[in-house]
């Protein structure tokens, strides 16, 4: 836990995510359109402003390399705006050289509501057991895949012909 006795104000981005790395774990920089309504100077019905909003976080997050952040919260169905734009961001992020994991979330912060409703993104972790500190390893390692519990029942491993595995960063002539 950040010292609050220390950081009254908290920490910004970059300071919290040194903060986490110096201590073990891995960060996600989630709800990157906001978390309910629009910031200000975004209209989600008007494609233009949608583009130039979208334009805008890539540059700040190729910028700021996510601010240091491992993880970048896309598989949300609608977040303000939809996950096609989570989608365009995260791939922006990979062609700009940020390389980032991705990872879904219904942001229910409780067991009894908000699934089914059609947010019911969950992240799956390869690890070697269900221990805290293997969780965080297959987080670093890229080992994560999302998806919906309540329509995806099963397992998935992805590999290339090549032999490199889900989570890899592979620059190829191919």
């Amino acid at each position: 836990m950040i010292d609050y006795v220390k950081h009254p104000a908290g920490l910004n981005a970059r300071e919290t995510s040194d903060f986490v790395h110096a201590n073990g774990g891995v960060l996600s920089l989630n709800h990157i359109f906001g978390t309910g309504r629009p910031p200000a100077g975004l209209d989600p019905k008007d494609p233009a402003s949608v583009r130039a909003f979208e334009d805008a976080r890539i540059r700040e997050l190729t910028e700021t390399r996510v601010h240091g952040a491992d993880i970048l919260e896309v598989g949300y169905p609608t977040r303000v705006l939809p996950m096609t734009s989570f989608l365009r961001v995260w791939d922006a992020l990979s062609a700009a050289g940020v390389d980032v994991v991705g990872n879904g979330v219904s942001d229910t912060h409780g067991s009894v509501a908000g699934w089914y409703d059609g947010n019911n993104f969950v992240s799956w972790v390869w690890a070697r057991s269900a221990s805290m500190p293997d969780i965080v390893e297959g987080f670093r390692r890229g080992d994560v895949y999302f998806g919906d519990p309540a329509r995806f029942k099963g397992t998935l491993t992805l590999t290339t012909a090549d032999g490199h595995r889900m989570g890899s960063v592979v620059i190829t002539k191919k």
